[in-house]
């Protein structure tokens, strides 16, 4: 929390540069523990840019009798351990959100709405991938997440993929990658050309300062 902290109070210049590339923006916390890697196979686990996986982003809404806590409870403990068990995917990654508050999540970006009314909000997220579209397929005909389908309207209200067409890596594992010291551009530009001088301790130094 210290850390996020530290982000949203030197965050203001994006804040304000929201208002160029959006009307909406909502944005969601976990607590420690609740943003899970399950499963990646990925060649690069810190991709920049296009990774030519089939690749989604899913947000759940829990059903309106369902506590935030039970519904947590079941994508931990039996919705996600069930589709882990799939060999086509690549990756699995889930999120436990928590509430999101109107009053008190307003992120300073100005002409930007960060309102989300409780019909519109989620609990749960999943960043799932796979090599290619066969493997999509056969995994949703596969038993680990068919045997999901039966349970999932106690839980579950809605469901919404989206496709993810780049991913932007600007910190892995504690440590700012080198597209979030040099930004996603230049860290592609560095990859395409090969550019290991760009990549050193000594180069990277200067950044890191």
């Amino acid at each position: 929390m210290d850390e996020r902290e530290a982000w949203v109070e030197n965050g203001d210049v994006l804040m304000v540069d929201e208002q160029n590339a959006f009307e909406e923006t909502i944005g969601y916390e976990t607590i420690d523990g609740n943003s899970t890697t399950h499963v990646d196979h990925r060649r690069d686990p810190a991709p920049n840019g296009d990774d030519d996986y089939e690749s989604l982003h899913v947000l759940f809404r829990k059903n309106e009798g369902t506590s935030i806590e039970q519904f947590h409870e079941y994508i931990a403990e039996e919705f996600v351990p069930s589709l882990a068990e799939s060999d086509d995917l690549l990756r699995l990654r889930s999120h436990l959100i928590e509430g999101y508050d109107n009053s008190i999540d307003q992120p300073p970006a100005p002409n930007v709405s960060h309102d989300a009314p409780p019909e519109k909000q989620y609990q749960a997220a999943l960043d799932i991938a796979f090599d290619d579209r066969l493997a999509l397929e056969r995994f949703f005909d596969s038993s680990a997440y068919t045997r999901t389908e039966e349970r999932q309207p106690e839980y579950i209200e809605r469901i919404h993929a989206f496709p993810v067409r780049n991913t932007y890596v600007h910190n892995y594992d504690g440590e700012m990658t080198i597209a979030g010291q040099r930004g996603a551009t230049v860290a592609e530009t560095i990859a395409d050309i090969g550019a290991r001088n760009q990549t050193t301790d000594e180069t990277l130094d200067h950044f890191r300062k």
